[in-house]
């Protein structure tokens, strides 16, 4: 009979030992779940936040009737691209968590007194350097005399 209950108590213990590893796999699996989940929230919001800085900043270029850039947007000239720095908090800092370039195109010559240059926006993920966004856009002016 104290075999018997040895057995038991042996299974049952067993038995509690595989479950208690089932549930704590299972936790793990779920812990990494939301990590990921966190991680696409946090991408999809800068990605988010990145266009419509890209945007804003494109929008502005078609305006462009050649001023210089550094002047005109408030940029930096880094291997012949203009530069704005963004913190975490997207705000414009030298706190370096984002970066926005702006690379001009050739200038040309549309149609006698008039000029077309092209420009590509590009927001970079400085932790990663993944690129989020990346904008094209092109302004047209009349020259002046």
């Amino acid at each position: 009979m104290k075999t018997e209950k040895k057995s038991r108590s042996f299974n049952f213990l067993i038995e509690l030992l595989i479950s208690c590893l089932f549930f704590a796999l299972a936790s793990i699996l779920c812990v990494q779940l939301f990590v990921k989940g966190k991680e696409r929230g946090e991408l999809a919001q800068a990605i988010s936040t990145a266009a419509l800085e890209a945007q804003s900043v494109a929008e502005q270029l078609r305006s462009y009737q050649g001023e210089e850039l550094a002047n005109w947007l408030g940029c930096s000239w880094q291997q012949e691209k203009c530069v704005l720095s963004f913190d975490a908090a997207w705000q414009l800092n030298e706190d370096e968590a984002y970066r926005l370039e702006i690379e001009p195109g050739l200038l040309e010559n549309v149609v006698s007194d008039w000029q077309q240059r092209s420009f590509t926006v590009t927001v970079t993920r400085i932790r990663d350097q993944r690129i989020l966004v990346s904008l094209k856009t092109t302004s047209l002016w009349e020259e002046q005399p």
